[in-house]
């Protein structure tokens, strides 16, 4: 069972290869430094440091942060479809505000 594909379809995928291609190295260099900071800043204020609300906030948000950047950069979701992203940014958005009101609100 063979498919043919078309030279469209190929030139696209190549197009995909060669972002990829572009995009690794020092970028990632960059967004593994960045995770590395956001996990002390983490680690910082969820041990009892700063105002335990404010903490909690952060804590939550760099999380979320460090989601984001995994996912786009290291799991490839920039070449994603566009409707992915968007999906996939808005949850990074919608899920940290709730969870931060929901805290808020109860503490």
């Amino acid at each position: 069972m063979t498919t043919s594909r078309t030279a469209d379809e190929m030139a696209q995928d190549m197009a995909i290869v060669e972002k990829n291609i572009a995009h690794a190295g020092r970028p990632i260099t960059i967004v593994w430094v960045v995770l590395m900071l956001a996990t002390c800043v983490s680690w910082y204020f969820g041990d009892g440091h700063g105002a335990t609300k404010l903490a909690a906030v952060l804590v939550i948000i760099t999380g979320f942060v460090k989601v984001y950047l995994i996912m786009e950069h290291f799991m490839e979701l920039r070449t994603a479809p566009p409707q992915l992203r968007f999906a996939f940014t808005a949850w990074c958005v919608v899920i940290p505000t709730i969870l931060c009101g929901i805290y808020l609100v109860r503490s």
